[in-house]
């Protein structure tokens, strides 16, 4: 959570992230005082690299984000 505060270059938080994943997988860790967010990326491109800086910028605040990203171009599906 302190980590998660300081000002973290693009490689620095996608380390971070990788290390809290690895310790915690998927699940949020015990004892935040918050419930755990789900949170759907959704756009015309691929948005991969925002899915680190999103989930460590909610550590600070205790948020656990766990976000998801469907394929690319899966927003056409509903146009015909």
């Amino acid at each position: 959570m302190t980590l998660a505060g300081a000002r973290l270059d693009f490689a620095r938080t996608n380390a971070l992230d990788e290390l809290v994943r690895r310790r915690h997988g998927a699940a949020a860790p015990e004892g935040l005082p918050t419930k755990p967010v789900r949170l759907a990326i959704l756009g015309a491109s691929t948005l991969t690299h925002l899915h680190a800086p999103i989930r460590v910028g909610g550590l600070p605040r205790n948020i656990w984000v766990e976000t998801y990203e469907y394929d690319y171009g899966q927003y056409f599906a509903g146009i015909a």
